[in-house]
């Protein structure tokens, strides 16, 4: 198990040292990512190293030799003279990887940032798309929204990993942020090609119909897994009384009874619930990780239990 701690031991940042860091287990995680991919929705890709399938290139007149199964007799027929169709190898498979990072993700009460916990995540698909010898593009929001374009080598996967990095150690108490869930949705959404696998690391907060709609086109485009990251004083109110809580340079009190702990466990509930219930609905896979403890760990469990469990 490789240690997520940043070099400061807080849990607040990430460094690039420490994202690359992650490639020997996340190249570990490529079989479960390949499976979750196989048994995916409508968009499913087919296979997960290039080199495996073909596509049209171009037309020409038959020649002695040819293969006869690469005549289009279609064309053929309209030509009136035999025509052969001739194919390329397909180009590598896209894994697309959208990464959170915007200020509602700057927020921890454990060992790590929700922020943090998302750039482990980001980093662990990248290095093990990178083991599958896909292309590997991305998406990062933070107080803007960035695009990496794909590529099938290291430098791509570095590329997206030092953006990542330095999008997460820009954030502050003082962020803000216009980025919406749909903003990131529609990006993936016009750079995802047909059949690519793509990962959203986010915590989910705002899913809305329309965020909704858009998950369902990202399904029909291809392979969707849904990471998201959660944290226990989120989740979980702490027990009735007064809390404590600050920003590392403020500290306010906040007082908490039965009935409001009630009323917000019965809200989370009801709201966890539909975004299962709407990852099923359109085929996604999903995976929830928590800022507790190695994110690293808890994420191959948890992709390892999607990816090789049974249809």
């Amino acid at each position: 198990m490789v240690n997520c701690s940043s070099e400061t031991g807080s849990g607040i940042y990430v460094s690039i040292d420490e994202l690359i860091a992650l490639q020997k287990p996340g190249e570990g995680l490529c079989n479960a990512v390949a499976h979750i991919v196989q048994r995916g929705g409508p968009g499913a890709m087919r296979s997960f190293s290039h080199g495996r399938g073909y596509e049209p290139d171009e037309l020409r007149g038959y020649q002695i030799g040819d293969d006869m199964r690469a005549i289009d007799w279609r064309v053929t027929a309209r030509c009136g003279r035999m025509m052969t169709r001739l194919f390329t190898e397909d180009r590598e498979q896209q894994y697309l990887i959208a990464a959170d990072q915007r200020p509602p993700m700057f927020f921890g009460s454990q060992t790590n940032f929700k922020s943090v916990t998302a750039a482990h995540c980001a980093a662990l698909f990248a290095w093990a798309a990178f083991a599958l010898g896909a292309r590997i593009g991305g998406v990062v929001a933070g107080e803007n929204l960035s695009v990496t374009r794909d590529q099938a080598d290291r430098h791509s996967v570095l590329k997206l990993l030092r953006h990542i990095a330095a999008v997460n150690q820009s954030l502050d108490i003082d962020s803000t942020s216009e980025i919406s869930l749909v903003d990131i949705l529609q990006q993936c959404l016009q750079s995802a090609r047909s059949g690519s696998m793509i990962v959203l690391i986010s915590d989910f907060t705002a899913m809305d119909q329309q965020t909704e709609m858009l998950l369902a086109a990202l399904c029909r485009r291809g392979s969707v897994l849904l990471v998201r990251i959660v944290d226990q004083l989120q989740e979980q109110l702490p027990v009735a009384g007064s809390v404590g809580i600050g920003d590392g340079q403020q500290r306010a009190s906040v007082r908490l009874n039965a009935a409001t702990r009630a009323a917000y466990k019965e809200s989370l509930t009801q709201k966890n619930a539909h975004f299962t219930r709407t990852a099923e609905r359109y085929g996604a896979s999903m995976v929830i990780v928590s800022t507790m403890g190695s994110s690293i760990s808890e994420l191959q469990a948890a992709i390892s239990c999607v990816g090789l469990s049974g249809e």
